[in-house]
């Protein structure tokens, strides 16, 4: 129980925190979910390097993550947007270059896992920035807070379905707790939460904003 109260006060700061960033403005959000990719890219690497004995660079790995981030911040600001990407891409053909010349550790699993913490930890965050500029806005935070809502009733429902009537495990080798009825349940949850949202903010369409959900 103690635990419970202890991971539901992390997590009523955390959700403050990002629901104050979003709301508050551009800046705000830019300099918390850079932060947020540079941890995301950083636990990824670490979790690579114990489990998979990868020997890539995490500093560049992190580096590489900020920038693709910021770089994506700043599209919509500069004149050249493209250019923003070209030391981006020198990053890569660097440590493209590093691995080969390196000694130790398998040179194709470093760049492999090396690429995937951009795609798979970095790219996501990155990608929230095209969201803040829908329809034309300035800064329109109802995009990505959306995604974040979707997440929590997915995740909540999820988790509140699987207790009361989980019966048939999804992936027992991977998480042996998650079942299928908490799965439909969450996206059932996420999708009433689409609708909801449609009815307070028109950007989309009643069923866009379900299928986004």
């Amino acid at each position: 129980m103690k635990k419970f109260f202890i991971r539901l006060a992390t997590g009523a700061v955390f959700v403050a925190v990002l629901l104050s960033a979003i709301l508050y403005n551009n800046i705000s959000f830019g300099v918390l979910f850079a932060i947020v990719t540079c941890l995301a890219v950083n636990e990824f690497c670490n979790l690579v390097h114990e489990y998979k004995k990868t020997t890539f660079s995490t500093a560049i790995a992190v580096v590489g993550g900020m920038y693709l981030f910021l770089a994506m911040f700043m599209m919509d600001k500069v004149k050249e947007p493209l250019m923003l990407f070209i030391p981006y891409l020198m990053l890569l053909v660097y440590n493209l270059i590093r691995e080969i010349y390196k000694k130790e550790g398998s040179t194709l699993d470093n760049y492999a896992y090396f690429a995937l913490s951009q795609i798979y930890a970095a790219l996501p965050f990155a990608l929230l920035n095209i969201l803040t500029g829908f329809g034309g806005e300035e800064y329109n935070y109802i995009m990505p807070l959306s995604i974040f809502i979707f997440l929590w009733c997915s995740g909540s429902g999820a988790y509140c379905v699987g207790s009361l009537i989980g019966r048939r495990r999804l992936f027992e080798r991977i998480s042996p707790k998650k079942s299928w009825e908490g799965y439909i349940g969450g996206g059932i949850i996420a999708i009433i939460a689409g609708y909801v949202i449609s009815l307070f903010y028109p950007a989309l369409g009643t069923w866009q904003w379900m299928g986004m959900a």
